[in-house]
């Protein structure tokens, strides 16, 4: 599973980062699953641990998304992720209309 950071909230004038903004991707046999959410973090930004948002890495946001996540949650998305690739490999229902089916001419 791989996490991409698509925005973060921060609040003005400190820089402290109050909401991350992300996808997690799981690619399986050329399958790709993905979900997305929001978490909020809590902070200081009077703590010596203090990471201003200009000084904020992917990394460090992947880590402190995690943590806010949890480890049962990692576990439990890695799962939904895994299943829907499961879902996608072995439809059980589909949809349309049989008249506007346009077959794809053979590649030669």
């Amino acid at each position: 599973m791989e996490f991409n950071i698509v925005q973060l909230e921060r609040a003005l004038p400190s820089g402290l980062v109050t909401t991350i903004h992300w996808t997690a991707t799981q690619t399986t046999d050329g399958t790709t699953a993905s979900t997305y959410g929001a978490v909020g973090l809590s902070g200081d930004a009077q703590a010596p641990s203090f990471i201003p948002y200009a000084d904020v890495t992917k990394s460090q946001a992947v880590l402190w998304l995690e943590d806010a996540l949890g480890a049962e949650a990692l576990v439990n998305m890695q799962a939904s992720l895994d299943a829907q690739i499961v879902a996608i490999k072995n439809p059980v229902s589909a949809s349309g209309t049989p008249w506007s089916i346009n077959p794809v001419p053979p590649v030669v």
